[in-house]
């Protein structure tokens, strides 16, 4: 079983409960061997266990894509908080917003979902990444 069996189960579990759990990684390709992998051995299992995924890959588009570069998560709608990393890229904390900034984390997000492709559809679309064994 996978390191991360336990984690995909509880995706599945969640799914079949009617949890939904949903992202969109924004991303620039020529994907990094980071990108690559993450998408490979991290949303390939992710997304068949229940995760849904989508990729928004802004260098695919012939106008700018205009969204904040801020990571952040919102939780049950009613919460966010976004992501801070250091200069290596590393997280080293979050900071919860107030609740007067969340139809702005709403209306971020709707507008990248409206952008984005499924994971399974973006991966599809890009063999030239898959790793060949």
């Amino acid at each position: 079983m996978l390191v991360k069996g336990p984690w995909l189960e509880r995706l599945s579990r969640d799914r079949a409960a009617g949890i939904r759990r949903y992202r969109v990684h924004l991303l620039r390709s020529p994907l990094s061997d980071y990108l690559r992998y993450e998408c490979e051995w991290g949303y390939r299992y992710t997304s068949a266990a229940g995760e849904e995924v989508y990729i928004l890959d802004t260098a695919e588009f012939t106008e700018p894509v205009d969204l904040p570069a801020e990571d952040f998560w919102i939780f049950d709608d009613e919460h966010v908080v976004v992501m801070d990393y250091d200069d290596g890229g590393r997280f080293v904390g979050g900071d919860l917003r107030p609740p007067d900034e969340i139809p702005v984390y709403h209306d971020r997000r709707d507008f990248a979902l409206s952008m984005a492709v499924p994971f399974e559809q973006y991966w599809a679309e890009h063999p030239q990444y898959w790793r060949h064994i």
